[in-house]
């Protein structure tokens, strides 16, 4: 019975992907959320600051030691595996908008910064609810069966 478990890795929860790239997903109701790799990158910090450049269309999250009237602070969502900043009043004022929620590569993520460009390739992310049940209980083809064709 063990041979079959052979070659297989258990799954721990909350894990992350060894070497995993840090990504900003930068929802369309104004919310930053970065995953394990860019909180590291800023440090794992309680408080971070917004930056705008006009010039460049990028934003800058830089980390901050203490609550300031400047700083937003940053929550943990999914036990660990999202980290999340509310952005909307900063995206409001910069007069920012994407229809849709969009998944960025920081041109920069280091020593408590994170540079990204709105111009740069994104992925965009389309809300799962509301799919037709026909599409969420779609089976897949069975393993090993073969096409009698």
């Amino acid at each position: 019975m063990n041979d079959l478990l052979e070659g297989f890795e258990l799954y721990e929860k909350q894990r992350v992907s060894p070497g995993a790239p840090p990504f900003i997903t930068v929802q369309a109701r104004g919310v930053f959320s970065l995953n394990p790799s860019a909180y590291k990158a800023l440090g794992e910090p309680q408080f971070v600051e917004l930056l705008y450049s006009t010039e460049k269309s990028a934003i800058a999250i830089r980390t901050v030691t203490t609550e300031t009237l400047t700083s937003y602070q940053v929550r943990s969502t999914n036990h660990g595996g999202a980290f999340n900043i509310a952005g909307k009043a900063f995206m409001t004022y910069h007069q920012i908008t994407i229809p849709v929620s969009r998944r960025y590569t920081p041109q920069y993520a280091a020593d408590g910064i994170i540079i990204m460009s709105m111009n740069d390739p994104f992925v965009e992310l389309h809300p799962t609810r509301g799919q037709s049940d026909s599409l969420a209980t779609k089976a897949p083809p069975n393993v090993g069966e073969v096409d009698s064709e």
